[in-house]
């Protein structure tokens, strides 16, 4: 006889007892899964933040890179004239710029995006940055945002952000860099020595500092300090250095060294790219002149083509040449259409006075004597107050007196940076 006993025959106790088992093991699995699938969530978790770190580093990282390639373009695009490979390059910048600001940077890309082209809403940014002192920016790109807005024509706030580059010191070349630049173009002529002359010992192999320390020496007519700038220029230059071995030549001719004169002039006219040959003709008839070969020199003033900018200088060397052997009816008329095409040219009046009193022509000659007085008058004016202007940045109306002292000698160029820097200066006065 069977004695074992169906499922529904179970007594309720033991029915009981068997589900409480079973029930009992199933609360310990489904806590052990709970536990399983609580600590695989925080394995996950511990395993993903050296992940998130890293990815977080790799993206500063990727900012960083980007910056710096963003810095290099820019740094060529500051000196490159404007146009489709100027827009080209800008545009890479752009991209590499959002980049930066979407992943790390932000503060830095922005200043730049929006100094890049002046683009609109520009100026909060820049102010919002001179307000905070760039706490968040790095000097470097404060300096060539400076410059990028130095090449659209904001020089106020140019100037100011230059300045507060120069003040943090972390950036000290490209600080100095834009400072020097700027200065230059608002006609701070003690400003571009000082910071010029520093830039040179920081950054010793670099070719700028020394063209504006040479560009000032020469609007300053201190031929040997423009000497002293160009051979170091000339040393440094990789390229084509044919220009500033030019201005080198002309100065040395200025002061009277001959030897060094022949020397240079050697150098440049045996130079590659080879210079044309009437292109170099006037300088060596000065140098000729220099030497005491006046037969030779006023041959090849004779036979050489002149740009505009040159039949003034090559008319007056040719009238002196003349004067010296006392052909002073040929040199009148020469000096006559001088004075007439260069009414600034002090040289010019100077020597047709000189005509006109060995022919006879006293009123004439007195005239002429006396305009030759008042534009040396006037350019020793001028020396004075750009020196002045050097010393006082804020002094609006030494920079206007300017403006208009050089459009009262006709050179309308220099009119008008002088006229940009008096705007600049009131510009700062008034905030």
């Amino acid at each position: 006889m069977n004695s074992s006993k169906a499922p529904d025959d179970i007594p309720d106790s033991l029915r009981y007892r068997s589900d409480l088992h079973h029930l009992g093991l199933h609360q310990k699995v489904s806590t052990a899964g709970r536990t399983y699938r609580l600590l695989a969530v925080l394995g996950l978790a511990v395993l993903s933040i050296p992940l998130y770190w890293g990815y977080l580093k790799f993206q500063e990282y990727q900012g960083k890179t980007q910056l710096v390639a963003a810095r290099q373009l820019l740094d060529e695009l500051l000196f490159e004239p404007a146009g489709p490979a100027w827009n080209a390059k800008a545009n890479r910048v752009e991209t590499l710029l959002k980049s930066v600001a979407a992943s790390s940077n932000k503060p830095s890309a922005n200043i730049l995006l929006a100094t890049l082209r002046g683009q609109p809403g520009f100026r909060p940014v820049v102010q919002d940055v001179l307000s905070t002192n760039g706490v968040n920016c790095n000097s470097a790109d404060i300096a060539i945002s400076a410059l990028l807005l130095l090449r659209g024509g904001e020089l106020s706030l140019a100037d100011k952000l230059a300045t507060l580059a120069l003040k943090r010191g972390d950036e000290p070349a490209r600080a100095l860099r834009a400072a020097t630049i700027i200065d230059y173009q608002l006609g701070r002529d003690e400003g571009v020595v000082n910071h010029a002359t520093a830039w040179s010992k920081i950054a010793p192999d670099e070719v700028l500092p020394w063209q504006y320390l040479a560009y000032v020496a020469e609007d300053r007519g201190f031929w040997s300090d423009a000497i002293i700038a160009l051979r170091k220029q000339i040393a440094l230059m990789s390229g084509n250095s044919s220009p500033e071995r030019r201005r080198l030549v002309t100065h040395l001719i200025k002061v009277g060294d001959v030897a060094e004169s022949r020397r240079e002039f050697i150098i440049l006219s045996t130079s590659v790219p080879l210079e044309p040959k009437d292109s170099l003709s006037l300088l060596e008839a000065k140098l000729l002149f220099l030497e005491g070969n006046l037969a030779e020199a006023e041959r090849i003033l004779l036979e050489a083509r002149y740009s505009p900018a040159e039949r003034v200088d090559a008319i007056v060397l040719q009238s002196t040449i003349l004067l010296d052997r006392s052909e002073t009816d040929k040199a009148i008329p020469l000096l006559r259409e001088c004075v007439k095409d260069a009414p600034a040219n002090q040289d010019a009046h100077y020597l047709l006075g000189q005509a006109l009193s060995r022919t006879g022509h006293l009123d004439e000659a007195r005239s002429q004597m006396e305009t030759h007085r008042k534009l040396l008058d006037l350019k020793v004016r001028i020396n004075s107050l750009e020196r002045q202007a050097g010393h006082e940045p804020a002094n609006v109306e030494v920079r206007q007196t300017l403006s208009q002292l050089y459009n009262q000698i006709g050179l309308t160029e220099q009119a008008k940076l002088w006229q940009d820097a008096a705007n600049t200066a009131q510009q700062s006065r008034s905030r």
